[in-house]
């Protein structure tokens, strides 16, 4: 119990890290506050609107879901919650509001289930109870399930409950458009004689066992620096999700490996093997806007990721 309640503790702390360094000076609201603004612009601004809040206090205003106080254990791993999105997607305040609601439906169902107040308690039960009830009571309630199943991904990626969590969203997408738009691609498709790979969408999109076993295969032979050059491409591209833009003009200094350090001690936190714990990331020019990023990664890639990044032992090309 005592290592969940730590991978829960680290995985906040972690997150509250890169908000006092990344965010808090866009916003001027301190990570403890139970309401961030976007009243000063930075990271929760919109074009329609600088007013909207995120408030961690209580459940108020759910349609079909108790008026709760969230207590700060769960709070707390709210705002992380939010943002880990963040970080990983750039997502908008619309996103993370509909983030939020699913997040503060979750304790509810916890609480009403469990009579616990802490996020190492979630369980696979309490998921598809939300998810249950959402369909009763929400018209957007397939986005909800979504979401939910991604909020799962992170939760266990960074193992935070005492039991595995197996939640699986059965929703068809809700979104007309996309619903639609999918439909004309498949329509053009039947008419083609070939398809085209880079037209596949959803699951489709992830990478064959066959294609997989390739790329293990030439990253034992490779013969030559293109090849080699290619394969540490794709050890980055993978993993992160960059686009090839973004990876092509990485600065020589992009890997960051840093350790994260107890606000309750101002000392690193130790694994179990009594080693401080570090979080790897690269640093990126993003094309969305013009500043430097940290892309943060997630622990099961990091071998993978620096890898890519170490694979010039020949002198091959290296990133600019």
């Amino acid at each position: 119990m005592k290592a969940i309640f730590k991978n829960v503790s680290d995985f906040i702390n972690e997150q509250e890290e890169y908000y006092s360094e990344n965010l808090k000076s866009t916003t001027n609201e301190d990570w403890a506050l139970d309401v961030w603004t976007a009243k000063n612009g930075g990271w929760l601004a919109t074009a329609r609107s600088n007013t909207k809040v995120l408030s961690f206090k209580s459940t108020a205003r759910l349609k079909g879901f108790a008026n709760l106080e969230i207590p700060h254990e769960f709070s707390e791993f709210i705002k992380a919650m939010l943002v880990q999105e963040y970080r990983a997607k750039s997502s908008g305040q619309e996103a993370l509001q509909s983030t939020l609601l699913v997040l503060k439906r979750l304790y509810v169902v916890l609480k009403e289930t469990t009579l616990q107040t802490h996020p190492a308690y979630l369980t696979t039960h309490i998921l598809e109870e939300l998810d249950k009830r959402s369909m009763d009571c929400l018209v957007n309630y397939a986005d909800a399930g979504f979401k939910l199943a991604q909020l799962q991904k992170v939760i266990v990626v960074h193992r935070m409950t005492f039991t595995s969590l197996n939640f699986v969203c059965k929703h068809n997408a809700s979104n007309k458009y996309n619903t639609s738009k999918n439909q004309r691609k498949t329509t053009a498709q039947l008419k083609e004689k070939v398809i085209n790979d880079i037209d596949r969408s959803g699951e489709d999109d992830t990478i064959s066992i066959a294609a997989f076993i390739s790329l293990v295969w030439l990253s034992n032979n490779s013969s030559n620096q293109w090849e080699n050059l290619g394969l540490k491409l794709m050890d980055i591209l993978i993993p992160t999700g960059f686009r090839i833009s973004e990876l092509s003009i990485l600065p020589r200094d992009c890997w960051i490996e840093r350790e994260i350090i107890s606000e309750k001690t101002g000392k690193p936190l130790l694994n179990e093997n009594g080693k401080p714990t570090l979080v790897h990331g690269l640093k990126y020019f993003g094309l969305k806007k013009s500043n430097t990023r940290i892309h943060w990664l997630e622990p099961n890639v990091v071998p993978v990721v620096k890898l890519g990044y170490r694979r010039n032992k020949r002198n091959y090309l290296t990133f600019s």
